[in-house]
């Protein structure tokens, strides 16, 4: 019994990373992305972000780790490294999608930087639930990294996609400033998550009643984060609409397309 419930909360968690997927996929009602692309970015956020990610790492973690110790250097490669190493290597995908006529603006870039984003989500999960104690362990991580880690690094990733769509058709110095912009914000909506996770863990372990405060702060954030990008989503939406109206209305003063 207790396999099978591990099971289906594994199972469960993951079906609903690939949920996050398609709903974010189907918002984009004007010029949606071709699925399969769609999917590719999301397996390379599976496999080569946290492959890379993992690499980039190695030795600045392991650095920390000697000169910090155990506990300090945990909390630095957890809050420091991490962030910076994975919203890297993640965003290299843009490297690729760049060069695909289907990549045009800031709604590309916010759906295939969430893509990504989930995609390493879903194998980090994977790689933290083989590692639980128990099967309560393994219920509560499912909670927790579905709900709430894969939104993190869902946000993050698309914030950056979203700065570099808006800088692909941009001069090399602006283009340049707002992709470095887009790649602090997410880094810093990283860090935020990890510190605030790792505070509650270390209040969880000296028994100190701060946890649950850490952790509802951090649950807080992540859905306001959401939120936000939610509203830049429908933002730019807007902008497509808009822009597309226009454009029909001068092809119908042009008398090219009827009024209707």
């Amino acid at each position: 019994m207790d396999f099978i419930v591990g099971a289906m909360a594994v199972i469960g968690a993951t079906l609903l990373i690939f949920a996050y997927l398609v709903f974010i996929w189907w918002l984009d009602r004007y010029e949606r992305e071709p699925f399969w692309l769609v999917l590719a970015t999301f397996a390379y956020g599976g496999i080569f972000g946290t492959l890379f990610g993992c690499m980039l790492s190695l030795v600045p973690g392991g650095l920390a780790y000697a000169l910090f110790g155990e506990t300090g250097g945990s909390v630095i490669a957890t809050v420091i490294v991490a962030p910076f190493a994975e919203e890297l290597t993640k965003g290299l995908v843009f490297a690729l999608l760049v060069l695909s006529r289907h990549f045009d603006n800031e709604t590309d870039g916010l759906i295939y930087g969430a893509a990504v984003g989930l995609g390493f989500a879903a194998v980090e999960n994977l790689i933290y639930f083989t590692g639980a104690a128990n099967l309560e362990d393994l219920v509560g991580l499912a909670v927790l990294r579905t709900l709430f880690t894969a939104i993190v690094h869902c946000v993050s990733s698309a914030t950056l996609g979203m700065a570099i769509g808006l800088a692909r058709h941009r001069g090399f110095g602006l283009g340049s400033v707002i992709v470095l912009v887009g790649y602090a914000l997410s880094v810093i909506n990283h860090m935020v998550w990890n510190g605030l996770a790792t505070a509650s863990g270390f209040a969880v372990a000296q028994e100190s009643g701060l946890s649950a405060a850490l952790m509802l702060t951090a649950c807080g954030l992540v859905a306001t984060a959401a939120f936000v990008m939610f509203a830049l989503t429908q933002f730019s939406l807007k902008r497509e609409h808009d822009m597309i109206k226009r454009h029909l209305g001068e092809e119908v003063q042009r008398g090219t397309i009827p009024q209707a």
